[in-house]
């Protein structure tokens, strides 16, 4: 679990500070309200209309979930943010904001896969695992239950978010792949 940061401060064209400033945040490109935590780690992601606001300086911040929390949202999704404050200034937004989430950080998806579920294709047989890491090339291990021991499997790429993997005698496995 991963969260992007965000933060900034509201000025007018003076630089001034602009206090108690309703600052709302959307899905780049629309009006469908982004999830937001309030806080670095733990609480509930949010999406009610405005989700912060600016404090006595003009400051705001919230945090952006990855794609394992509830909620979280892939790497390269972009936002916008959008402020107002009734009678003091005009409203504004700003679109395609980049909100960097996920960029550096592994994730992990373990399956343990029943021998039944493989699919017979020659001397291998083969599975095919939807994970979301949203890797090209992730890395693989399979322990069988059994043995309790590491086997040989040959891993394809089938799209960013599916990788196949292939062994010769399917049993009961445990399959780890992280990326």
């Amino acid at each position: 679990m991963s969260r992007a940061h965000f933060w900034q401060y509201l000025i007018n064209t003076e630089g001034q500070p602009i206090p108690n400033a309703d600052v709302s945040v959307y899905n780049a490109g629309g009006t469908t309200p982004a999830y937001v935590f309030d806080s670095e780690t733990g609480g509930v992601a949010f999406n009610t209309l405005p989700q912060t606001t600016t404090d006595d300086n003009g400051f705001f911040e919230f945090w952006i979930g990855d794609h394992t929390e509830l909620n979280g949202y892939q790497a390269g999704l972009k936002f916008k943010l959008a402020w107002s404050k009734t009678g003091t200034i005009t409203p504004g937004e700003i679109d395609n904001v980049d909100i960097s989430v996920d960029t550096n950080q592994a994730g992990v998806y373990t399956e343990t896969v029943e021998a039944a579920q493989f699919t017979t294709a020659g001397p291998l047989e083969y599975i095919d695992i939807t994970h979301n890491l949203n890797k090209p090339y992730p890395m693989a291990v399979c322990y069988d239950d059994a043995s309790d021991e590491c086997v040989a499997i040959t891993i394809k790429h089938i799209s960013d978010n599916v990788t196949r993997i292939s062994r010769t005698g399917a049993l009961k496995s445990h399959i780890t792949i992280a990326g």
